[in-house]
């Protein structure tokens, strides 16, 4: 057998990483990603901030809320991000 039906018939190390990859992703609960992820991106993804980058979102830490009349302890990377 020629090299290039070989490679044609067995997938790459790459292409066997993604569908690991993938697989994993869905038994976390999502759906199929497309590819994996760039570094950054997936890094966010972990911290809990996806495409929606610093945006608030429901439920994260305890942080300041001024407008319900009392200030919550920020966490540190938030004490750190507003000085």
């Amino acid at each position: 057998m020629d090299l290039l039906s070989q490679h044609l018939l067995c997938p790459s190390e790459s292409e066997k990483k993604r569908e690991r990859e993938r697989d994993r992703g869905r038994e976390k609960g999502r759906g199929e990603t497309n590819e994996r992820m760039r570094g950054r991106e997936r890094k966010n993804r972990m911290r809990g901030r996806g495409r929606k980058g610093e945006r608030e979102r429901e439920g994260g830490g305890m942080r300041e809320r001024e407008e319900e009349g009392h200030r919550e302890k920020m966490t540190g990377r938030e004490r750190g991000r507003r000085e």
